[in-house]
C-alpha cells in the first residue's frame, strides 16, 4: 500500500483476542495519519531508527516544501487565471474541493487550510497502538506529534521529536482516555501554550512510564502538563525541559491528582517550579531524584503554589536553585514533606532548602535538610514567612545564610518546631540555629540545637521583636558575639523553660543567654558557658555573664 493512511482505511478492525496489526516497512512516510472510529488497530513500525512519519499536508502544498502558505496560494491563482500549466502534483494538491477543476474557491479554501497538520491522531478509537516510529515535523493547533481524544492507545517505543503545537501538547496531546505512553524518546518538541512534551487534559488517566522526556519547551509544563486529570508518571527521565512560567519538568494544575514516582527530574528550568510546579492540585510526589533544576522565582526543585496539598515523600532533592525556596517553595498551601533528602540547594534570597510563605501550613517531618544556603538572604535550611508550618523530627545541618537564620528563620505567625536536630548551621548576622523575628510566636520545643554559629547575635537561637515559647531544648556548644546559646532583644517577649543551656560561647556578653528580664522569662538551667567579655578598667562584673547577661540590670559597676 502506498501510504499508512491507505492501509488504515482499508484494514478491518481487530478484536480484543485478535487485534489487527499493520506492519510498516522501513522508510520515510510524508503524511498525516488519522485513526478515527477504529478499535484494536495497531500501527507497528520497523523501529524508530528506520521508520519515520513526517507530517505533510494532504492538500495545498503545491511547491512541495511540506507547508501550506501564501506561496502555494499564489501558484494556484496563476493556474486559475491561466498563467501556469498544471501538473499532476497541482491536481493532487490544488483541487481543494475535489470537483475536477481549479477555481478561485480553491484558492480561498487553501488559505484556510492548516499549514501542515499533526503526525498521528486517534479519535474515538479504543485499544489501538502505535509503536516503532520516529514521529516528526508535526505542526498543529494542539498535539503536534500525536493527538488523541476519547481513545486509549498504547504509544510505545517511538521517537517523538521536533513537533510544534500552536496551543497545547507539542509532542503528545492526551484527551479523554487511558493511554499507555511507554519507552518513548520525547524530545525537542514545543508548545506555544502548555505541555511541550506531553499535555494531559481533563479526564485523562494516562500511564506515562519509562520515557525519556528531554529538551521540550512550553509556557507551562515544559516536559509534562497535567490539568484536572490523574495520570501516573513513573520511572521517566525528565531533563533539560523549559517553561516560561510554571513547571520546567512537570506542571500539575487545577484539581490534578497525579502520582509522580521513581522519576529522574534534572536540569529543567522555569520561572517557578524548575523541576515540578503544583497549583491548586494534590499530587503524590514520591521516591524521585529531583536535581539541578532552577527557577527564576520560586521553587527550584518543587513549587507548591496556592491551595496545594501535595504529598512529597522519600525524594532526593539536591542542587536546585531559585530566588526563593531553592529546594521547595510552599505558598499558601498545606503540603506534607516527609522523609526526603533536601541537600545542597540554594536561594538567591530566602529559603535555601525550603521556603514556606503566605498562610501556608506545611508539615515538614523526618527530612534531612543539609548543606543548603542563601546567597543574599535568610533561612539557609528553612524560611517560614507569614505561615504556620509544623517542623518536626528533622535533621537540619550544615546550612548557611548570608543574613539571618542559618538553620531556620520564622517571620510572623506561629510555627511549631519540635524534636529536631539542628546542628552546624551558620548565619553571617543573627540566629545560627533558629531566628524568631517580627511578631513570630513559634513554639520551639525538645530540639537538640548544637554547634551552630552567628556572626552577631544568637548562636543557637535569637528572638527579635517576637514572642516564642522555647521549652525543653538542649542548647549546647553554639557561638555568637552576643548570646552564644540564646539572644533575646528588641522587644522580644520570649518564654524560656526547661531543657539545658550549656557549653555555649559568646565573643562579648552572654555565653549562655543574653536577654532582657523586663520582657522575657528565663526558667531553664544555664551552666558551663563562656564569654570573652572583660570589663573596662575601673569596673567589675556584677553578673555571671559567662552564663547569663540580663540587659535589664547593670552587669558591671565601678570599683570602690
Amino acid at each position: 500500500m502506498k501510504t499508512i493512511q491507505h492501509a488504515v482505511n482499508n484494514t478491518p478492525d481487530g478484536t480484543e483476542v485478535n487485534p489487527t496489526n499493520i506492519h510498516v516497512l522501513p522508510g520515510l512516510y510524508k503524511e498525516c495519519v488519522e485513526v478515527h472510529n477504529r478499535n484494536y488497530l495497531c500501527l507497528l513500525g520497523s523501529g524508530a531508527e528506520s521508520t519515520t512519519i513526517h507530517a505533510w499536508p494532504r492538500r495545498g502544498d503545491l511547491n512541495g516544501d511540506g507547508w501550506v502558505t501564501e506561496a502555494d496560494a499564489s501558484i494556484l491563482q496563476d493556474i486559475v487565471v491561466g498563467n501556469r500549466e498544471s501538473t499532476p502534483n497541482d491536481w493532487q494538491q490544488g483541487d481543494i474541493n475535489v470537483d475536477g477543476k481549479f477555481t478561485v474557491h480553491d484558492v480561498l479554501m487553501l488559505l484556510n487550510l492548516p499549514q501542515r497538520g499533526r503526525c498521528v491522531s486517534f479519535g474515538n478509537s479504543q485499544n489501538g497502538e502505535i509503536s516503532g516510529f520516529t514521529i516528526t515535523g508535526g505542526y498543529a493547533d494542539h498535539g503536534g506529534g500525536i493527538s488523541y481524544w476519547n481513545s486509549s492507545p498504547a504509544i510505545t517505543d517511538n521517537t517523538i521529536v521536533n513537533n510544534l503545537a500552536q496551543g497545547d501538547g507539542g509532542g503528545i496531546l492526551c484527551g479523554e482516555g487511558s493511554p499507555i505512553i511507554s519507552r518513548n524518546k520525547i524530545s525537542s518538541n514545543s508548545a506555544e501554550g502548555n505541555g511541550g512534551g506531553i499535555h494531559c487534559t481533563p479526564d485523562c488517566s494516562a500511564t506515562i512510564n519509562a520515557n525519556e522526556i528531554a529538551g521540550n519547551s512550553a509556557v507551562h509544563g515544559g516536559g509534562i502538563m497535567c490539568s484536572k486529570c490523574s495520570p501516573t508518571i513513573t520511572d521517566n527521565t525528565i531533563t533539560n525541559n523549559e517553561a516560561k512560567e510554571g513547571g520546567g519538568g512537570i506542571n500539575c494544575a487545577e484539581d490534578c491528582l497525579p502520582v509522580i514516582s521513581v522519576n529522574t527530574i534534572t536540569d529543567n528550568s522555569a520561572a517557578a517550579g524548575g523541576g515540578i510546579s503544583c497549583y491548586k492540585s494534590s499530587p503524590t510526589i514520591i521516591d524521585n531524584h529531583i536535581n539541578n533544576n532552577s527557577a527564576e522565582g520560586n521553587g527550584g526543585g518543587i513549587n507548591c503554589g496556592e491551595n496545594c496539598s501535595s504529598m512529597i515523600s522519600v525524594n532526593t532533592i539536591t542542587d536546585n536553585s531559585a530566588t526563593y525556596g531553592g529546594g521547595i517553595e510552599c505558598y499558601n498551601g498545606s503540603p506534607t514533606i516527609i522523609d526526603n533528602h533536601i541537600n545542597n540547594n540554594s536561594a538567591e534570597e530566602n529559603g535555601g532548602g525550603i521556603h514556606c510563605s503566605q498562610d501556608g501550613s506545611a508539615t515538614i517531618e523526618a527530612n534531612e535538610i543539609a548543606g543548603n544556603f542563601t546567597n543574599n538572604g535568610s533561612g539557609g535550611g528553612i524560611t517560614c514567612y507569614k505561615c504556620s508550618p509544623t517542623i518536626i523530627d528533622n535533621r537540619i545541618t550544615n546550612n548557611s545564610a548570608e543574613e539571618n537564620g542559618g538553620g531556620i528563620i520564622c517571620w510572623e505567625y506561629s510555627s511549631t518546631i519540635s524534636e529536631n536536630t539542628i546542628t552546624n548551621n551558620s548565619a553571617r548576622l543573627d540566629g545560627g540555629g533558629i531566628h524568631c523575628a517580627d511578631d513570630c510566636s513559634s513554639v520551639v520545643s525538645m530540639n537538640y540545637i548544637t554547634e551552630n554559629s552567628a556572626g552577631r547575635n544568637g548562636g543557637g537561637i535569637i528572638c527579635y521583636k517576637s514572642s516564642p515559647t522555647l521549652s525543653n531544648n538542649k542548647i549546647t556548644n553554639n557561638s555568637a558575639e552576643y548570646g552564644g546559646g540564646i539572644h533575646c532583644c528588641d522587644n522580644a517577649y520570649a518564654t524560656i523553660t526547661g531543657g539545658s543551656i550549656t557549653g555555649n560561647h559568646a565573643g562579648d556578653l552572654g555565653g549562655g543567654v543574653a536577654y532582657f528580664s523586663s520582657t522575657s522569662t528565663l526558667n531553664a538551667p544555664v551552666s558551663g558557658n563562656t564569654c570573652d567579655y572583660v570589663p573596662p578598667e575601673g569596673f567589675h562584673l556584677v553578673q555571671d555573664v559567662d552564663n547569663v547577661c540580663d540587659f535589664s540590670k547593670p552587669y558591671i559597676e565601678p570599683d570602690e
